[in-house]
């Protein structure tokens, strides 16, 4: 016995349960079945647009940066941004962007969606243990202070439980940053639960000329620096050509590579602003 329509058999939807028609009881048991199926998830919150609403909560809640100081320094423990010159946008870190390695690494990028403070766009400035070559030559009572040339960290902030640092490795045939053509690599730039000298970083001056005359001096706050990545010696950078799209939208790629000019000057696309509050 035929229990089955031509249009069913051939895929088609032509009638509902309704009209008895074809296999109608199978068919609105297989209604019943699912109807019970989306209550369950949404029940324990299981539902595509209840997960979203969630990251989206986690991600964008709202972070207090330190207010600047009198002198416009930048110490360690402060939580601030960074935002690149050439993008204006600030770097952000997303947790579903993961990556291909053995240890959880996220995805960062520079987002022009994410301008206000939030969780995914501050970072916390750490202090580097045992970093004595330069803490032997600054005065006691400037410790606490970021200098050029000084070692230090960027971890997200306590709003995502486990620390996450940003950090960077050199590219290799395998390793390299996802919006670079394979003759074109860069070096990928991430966040990572991993405490390595890959995730240290430190400030050079913005003029290349008086680079080595201002190592010592004090980093100053929502002024242009470049910021290097110590293992690889190359430079944090990103630019409108490279987009990545994620859940938040379009965003342009973070990545290190120094960009040098006919000058042999930094380009714009390797200058950022660490930002701190000002008002």
């Amino acid at each position: 016995m035929q229990y089955y329509t031509t249009q069913q058999l051939q895929g088609h939807r032509t009638f509902s349960p309704k009209v008895r028609i074809g296999n109608w009881n199978e068919d609105l048991e297989l209604h019943q079945e699912k109807y019970k199926d989306y209550l369950k998830a949404k029940e324990e919150g299981l539902l595509p647009h209840q997960i979203m609403q969630r990251k989206m909560d986690h991600h964008l809640q709202t972070i207090s940066l330190t207010k600047v100081r009198e002198g416009n320094y930048i110490c360690f423990g402060d939580i601030v941004m960074l935002k690149s010159v050439e993008t204006d946008c600030c770097v952000c870190m997303d947790l579903d962007m993961k990556l291909h390695h053995i240890h959880d690494r996220f995805g960062c990028t520079t987002s022009p969606h994410s301008t206000t403070p939030c969780a995914r766009n501050c970072f916390v400035i750490e202090k580097v243990p045992n970093d004595r070559g330069m803490d032997l030559v600054l005065p006691e009572e400037e410790e606490q202070i970021l200098h050029y040339g000084q070692k230090f960290r960027l971890r997200c902030v306590k709003e995502f439980f486990s620390p996450l640092y940003l950090k960077s490795e050199k590219q290799t045939l395998t390793n390299f940053a996802i919006g670079n053509s394979s003759a074109n690599k860069s070096q990928e730039v991430s966040v990572d639960q991993q405490n390595t000298y890959d995730s240290y970083w430190k400030c050079q001056h913005l003029d290349i000329e008086y680079r080595v005359e201002f190592e010592g001096e004090k980093v100053e706050a929502n002024k242009e620096i470049i910021l290097t990545h110590c293992s690889s010696n190359q430079n944090l950078a990103s630019h409108k050509q490279q987009t990545i799209l994620n859940d938040f939208g379009k965003e342009y790629e973070l990545f290190c590579k120094t960009l040098l000019n006919i000058h042999k000057v930094e380009e714009k696309a390797n200058r950022f602003i660490i930002v701190q509050d000002n008002k």
